[in-house]
């Protein structure tokens, strides 16, 4: 744990850090500047918050826009965070990160200027979508804010996609936040979701639930189109494992864990984002996207220097968020409502957590 009392180029800035999250997580103290080595490579005076009121033991490492900064939006300077640091210090060539986050396989990696070719599905490539500025009203200043970006459509498929169904359509606003562990859908989208899947409601557990059994990985998926970059997320990664509460061991039902929103927002988490890979420029506002190599071996990094040379522009580029006055997703093929039927079971179950092991956990 960083120890600012044991480092003799540590710079206090006497700037106050108090930053609030949606998740209820809170970080306070002061903000400061230090040296920051990774192997030999020094970068020097760095700035970040010094959280001192909390009994977390890990950080969180701020790569978004600047405009979001907790300083810029309190009406103090905006700094450079730390990408813009790298740049500044010819440490990379351009304002680029790329993200590979699978869960529990392949290590996860974060690539400051470049990427790792093997990283993404090679047959289905990388596509280029535009950042949009999506501004809420709380912000201060111009964006854009978030890595968000534009979600066209949403399809339920069954079967190893042998049967797809489309069940939303539109623009709307999609956020990719790797600071969540849980996604947050609009209220409609999960109704759907819960009607065409079967899931049962617990209440003793106040969610919604389904065996394991019948939701097997390679069969069901949600298919996201972000501007004709098609994204695959196995149905079994919008759940969590429900957990015999004595033994803390699976009890072969799955909770649905995906947060319902009464707004036409969409952000994804790390439970949907286990499934992409994508890198993001800072400077051209924009995302490449690609479905994640789950199983990648080896390395091939690339060197950005200019552009994202292995994504392709979408040929839907001004499909975005507002085109044509359309700013939400529409439902269509809709299922008529149904009450789910009530799950009960006579053991002691519970919530899975994050971070849970072991007791024949897979994944």
């Amino acid at each position: 744990m960083y120890n600012p009392y044991n480092s003799t180029s540590f710079y206090n800035l006497t700037t106050p850090l108090d930053i609030q999250y949606l998740d209820g997580s809170a970080y306070s103290g002061f903000y400061g500047t230090d040296d920051v080595y990774f192997a030999d490579t020094k970068i020097s005076e760095v700035q970040f918050g010094l959280n001192v009121e909390t009994d977390k033991e890990w950080g969180t490492l701020g790569i978004g826009f600047g405009s979001n900064e907790n300083t810029a939006q309190d009406g103090l300077k905006e700094y450079d965070n730390f990408p813009k640091k790298l740049k500044r210090e010819a440490i990379i060539k351009k304002q680029v990160f790329s993200i590979y986050a699978p869960y529990n396989s392949a290590p996860q990696s974060l690539i400051f200027g470049g990427y790792d070719r093997n990283g993404y599905i090679q047959e289905s490539g990388l596509t280029l979508v535009p950042i949009i500025d999506y501004s809420p009203r709380d912000k201060k200043g111009s964006g854009p804010f978030y890595l968000s970006i534009t979600i066209n459509s949403i399809s339920f498929s069954y079967g190893n996609l042998k049967q797809k169904e489309e069940v939303a359509m539109g623009n709307a606003v999609t956020i990719l936040d790797t600071g969540s562990t849980s996604s947050i859908f609009p209220d409609y989208i999960i109704a759907q979701l819960v009607i065409k899947y079967s899931f049962q409601w617990s209440s003793q557990l106040n969610c919604y639930v389904i065996q394991e059994k019948e939701i097997p990985k390679d069969d069901f998926y949600v298919t996201f189109d972000f501007q004709n970059a098609l994204i695959k997320v196995p149905l079994i990664d919008f759940t969590y494992p429900v957990i015999d509460g004595d033994t803390l061991s699976p009890t072969g039902m799955r909770s649905l864990q995906v947060t319902s929103s009464d707004s036409d927002l969409l952000v994804l988490g790390d439970d949907i984002l286990q499934n992409v890979f994508f890198i993001v420029d800072m400077e051209d506002l924009n995302i490449a996207l690609g479905q994640i190599n789950p199983d990648k071996t080896s390395e091939n990094i690339v060197v950005v220097r200019d552009k994202i040379v292995d994504a392709i522009k979408s040929n839907e580029w001004d499909n975005v968020w507002g085109y044509n006055g359309c700013r939400k997703l529409e439902l269509i093929n809709i299922s008529g409502s149904r009450t789910p039927e009530e799950y009960h079971s006579d053991n002691n179950i519970s919530l899975y957590f994050p971070g849970l092991t072991g007791n024949g956990f897979s994944w």
